[in-house]
């Protein structure tokens, strides 16, 4: 039996789990003289985090829709592989899933992570976060995809991506291309991941290329969102966009288009921050027409492209 653990960010399934899902996250992204500040910083967090969650039901749908991803993808693999979903923060944890394996009698197991660009705040930190690794017997631990594998270029993730904007575009088919703008918001990390040699921004410049080629004539932007400091983290962030677009002051300002991308499903990024905070924003500016595109979720592409990534990891 080969086991494949899909690896995603992790969010808190009910208000119970918000203090210690921020706890996990301190603990691990503080630096080691201040892991005794994580659960201080914790509760310093949680009135703010309980706003938001309560804000979109009162709890993160990241660990539904990965539960969601896995079995799709263990239905595509077929026979010989059992799928579980295993979050980076939270529960059901890496680890809670490499037990699961253990116990159905696993020959390999084989990690997944639903990280489109490569950092170390990413797919890269996997393979370094300070955990104790689950004895997981005779099994043999490997990644997907391989080192020579990407996913940011793959065709299918393009793919995927192409066909959720065209069907978000169609309420605006009667729109010509010069007149919508598509703004790609991804999530900011410190620029001090990019000095120190961290591909995510280059990745990150190849998709958009990719994808752009299927929608000529149309105005498109890189903006980038949940930076944690206003200051040293990439940018310029959405609402700057939203800005500098409001100030040309021309009609094709008045279709926007707001496109999650590296994001693998709905997540408290998606449905409070774009969803409650800038598209009211940009509609207060005067931007008549904004949406925003949904992310991967279950795209056949995607899942497609994850039951690729399995089968060519060398399982």
């Amino acid at each position: 039996m080969k086991v494949v653990i899909l690896i995603n960010f992790g969010g808190p399934r009910n208000r119970e789990e918000i203090l210690p899902f921020l706890t996990d996250i301190f603990s691990d992204v503080l630096p080691w003289p201040l892991k005794f500040l994580a659960p201080l910083l914790a509760r310093l967090r949680k009135p703010y985090a309980e706003k938001m969650y309560s804000s979109i039901g009162g709890a993160s749908p990241v660990v539904g829709w990965t539960v969601k991803q896995a079995a799709e993808l263990e239905g595509k693999l077929g026979g010989g592989f059992r799928v579980y979903a295993g979050m980076k923060y939270g529960r059901p944890s890496i680890e809670d899933a490499k037990i699961d394996a253990k116990e159905d009698g696993c020959e390999k197991i084989i990690l997944l992570p639903l990280f489109p660009y490569q950092s170390r705040y990413t797919s890269v930190s996997l393979r370094t976060k300070r955990s104790n690794p689950v004895n997981t017997g005779d099994c043999f631990v490997t990644y997907a995809p391989r080192n020579d594998m990407r996913i940011h270029t793959h065709t299918l993730y393009i793919s995927a991506m192409v066909n959720i904007i065209k069907t978000a575009l169609t309420n605006w088919k009667d729109v010509s291309p010069p007149h919508i703008n598509l703004i790609f918001s991804v999530h900011a990390i410190p620029l001090s991941a990019i000095k120190a040699g961290d591909p995510y921004l280059r990745q990150i410049n190849e998709s958009v290329s990719r994808i752009m080629e299927n929608f000529t004539g149309f105005n498109y932007h890189i903006a980038f969102q949940s930076a944690s400091f206003k200051f040293g983290w990439t940018g310029p962030d959405v609402k700057t966009v939203i800005n500098q677009l409001t100030h040309l002051r021309t009609y094709a300002l008045t279709h926007c288009l707001i496109i999650p991308l590296g994001f693998a499903c709905e997540n408290i990024e998606t449905l409070y921050e774009i969803d409650h905070i800038y598209i009211p924003y940009a509609s207060g500016l005067g931007i008549q027409n904004i949406a925003r595109a949904p992310a991967l979720n279950d795209n056949p592409q995607f899942i497609d492209l994850l039951t690729s990534l399995v089968l060519n990891s060398g399982q």
